[in-house]
This record gives structure tokens, sequence and C-alpha cells, in this order.
């Protein structure tokens, strides 16, 4: 091949291959920044929320649970805080977050559920696995105590 058709393709073919680096090093820079900080839609402010369920009669089984759903239908579902009750029937509250558990609950006033495991429910002949408390609860900010007496047995 003649000297000045190797000095044209080269000349040509030089930008192409400067462009293509320059493309390869961007997307691993883009790439790069990617995992480094993960951004987090940011958390409503939550209040400690703590207490104790009582039982109308008998006893509440081991792994029962107290949940305390928002009255507020837009924020029903993303903002439903719960907790276990021990031996004593003591809880603390925690609300799952996108990603993340938030300790206890938003601002607002609740509707609460007793959940029983595996429909162990001492209150039903029927096994029905949950209790609606009759009351509503008002978290404020500020830490909050609720005592949550569950009806007496029909």
């Amino acid at each position: 091949m003649p000297k000045q058709v190797l000095e044209t393709a080269n000349r040509s073919a030089s930008p192409k291959i400067a462009g293509r680096l320059l493309v390869f090093v961007l997307v691993l820079l883009s790439l790069a920044g990617c995992g480094s900080g993960k951004t987090q839609r940011p958390a409503p402010p939550t209040y400690p929320v703590s207490g104790e369920v009582k039982p109308g009669s008998g006893k509440i089984p081991g792994g029962s649970q107290v949940e305390f759903r928002p009255d507020v239908a837009e924020k029903a579902n993303d903002f439903t805080a719960r907790g276990v009750l021990d031996a004593e029937g003591k809880f603390s509250l925690n609300t799952p977050f996108i990603d993340r558990v938030l300790p206890g609950a938003i601002e607002g006033t609740y509707t609460v559920r007793i959940l029983f495991p595996s429909g162990n429910n001492p209150m039903s002949s029927s096994g029905s696995g949950l209790i609606s408390i009759a009351d509503k609860f008002t978290v404020k900010p500020t830490e909050n105590h609720f005592t949550i007496t569950m009806p007496a047995k029909p």
C-alpha cells in the first residue's frame, strides 16, 4: 500500500478509536459512581410507641403481635406499625419503610388489631387469627405508652 494511503487510513481511524475510547471511559466513570452513594427516600418522623396488651380473659399466646394501622387511607399501607408481644403482653412498635425499619410510629390516629400465630386466638371458638380493638389510639410527637385491653371472651 502506498505511504499516502496508509497515512490517510491512520488519520481516519484515529478519531474513531479516540471517540470509542472516550465513550468507554465515560461509561466506566458513570458506572463507578452508581454504587457508591445510594439515595434513600427521606423517612417521615416517627415517635416511640410502647405499651401492653391485657387479655380480657385467658392468656395471650406467645408470638402474638399488635398492629397499629393509620386511619388515614393514604398512609395505611405504607405506615402500619407492628410489635411482638412478650410473655407479659408488652410491646414496642416499629414501622417497615421501603428498605429499612423505623423505630416507633408516625403521628396520627390508629386502628389496632391483635394478631395470633396460626389462628391460635384465645377469644375465638372459630380460630380466627385476629381481634380488632374498638378503641382508637393516637400517636403524638412525644413518647407514647398505651394499655390495650382485649374484649372478654363471649
